[in-house]
């Protein structure tokens, strides 16, 4: 199946307003159409969660591997990323940027990176001793976003646990979806005393402006380190009766004495989030249903 990057140039990393990766036809045709061919159905990755519309339920890499109804293309594509062959090539392919943001690629682990610890993130997350001995857990996972019944974003504008150390997605949009929205939006943070919600990382509409947006294609793939500015979010899709479909890659960890790769700054207990939508919302919403 080859690696998400075996396509990529760092001379596609854009600079603004994080540095991130956009790779359209990230995969070879051949590779991306078994790829596709091997995703699973919408009730295979919800399994036995009760649905719910324009929500996100993934399938992850420790259930697909061995999963002998998964097609072999898609269980080698999980295998392949969350090997040791794949976090080597993020770190080869990052390395300039691990150095700007850690001062050395040493300095991201406590330990030079030939000798971190990886391992395929597995059930239980931070109560799980396998994954809390590696350095960094590889996760590799299907996932779907509901249908969507009314105008709505599975997720606004927020940064990823800062336990992650990159993420990416490869879009795998049905070739019959011509839903209107669920883009990716990048927003540059704009408030010199910005604040995150400390439940899930989201951030207000007035501390940021939006720059850029990257279409939700298939075989795109998209892929940054996270960091403090990294905020993005997904823009409101229109009601459909389609699912989002995607592969989400996360390099995370789980060290019992601290996992968190930088310092995030958190809103105090006595701030709640609104109940009515935000100004970003209200506004995304207007411009899918003109």
């Amino acid at each position: 199946m080859g690696s998400i990057l075996s396509r990529a140039s760092r001379t596609q990393i854009r600079e603004d307003p994080f540095p991130h990766l956009v790779v359209p036809d990230a995969l070879p045709a051949d590779a991306y159409r078994a790829l596709i061919a091997a995703f699973p159905s919408d009730r295979t990755v919800i399994a036995d969660k009760r649905s719910k519309p324009n929500q996100a339920y993934r399938l992850p890499a420790c259930r697909v591997i061995d999963d002998p109804n998964v097609a072999e293309s898609g269980r080698a594509f999980f295998r392949y990323h969350t090997s040791r062959s794949f976090f080597e090539e993020v770190v080869a392919f990052w390395r300039s940027h691990l150095v700007a943001l850690y001062g050395s690629v040493d300095a991201v682990f406590g330990r030079p990176a030939e000798a971190a610890v990886t391992a395929m993130r597995m059930p239980g997350r931070d109560g799980n001793p396998a994954n809390q001995e590696a350095d960094l857990t590889l996760e590799c996972q299907f996932v779907i976003n509901t249908p969507a019944a009314q105008p709505s974003s599975v997720r606004g504008p927020h940064i990823d646990n800062p336990s992650k150390l990159f993420a990416a997605l490869l879009y795998c949009r049905s070739e019959d979806d011509e839903t209107d929205g669920g883009d990716l939006d990048l927003y540059r943070v704009t408030a010199p005393g910005f604040r995150f919600y400390a439940n899930d990382y989201a951030i207000d509409a007035a501390q940021i402006e939006r720059t850029a947006t990257i279409r939700y294609a298939p075989n795109t793939l998209v892929m940054w380190l996270n960091s403090v500015h990294a905020v993005h979010g997904v823009s409101p899709r229109a009601a459909t009766a389609r699912s989002r479909r995607y592969i989400n890659l996360i390099g995370e960890r789980f060290r019992p004495e601290g996992a968190e790769f930088f310092e995030c700054p958190v809103r105090s207990p006595e701030h709640r989030r609104q109940v009515s939508p935000s100004t970003w919302f209200r506004k995304a919403v207007r411009s899918v249903v003109r």
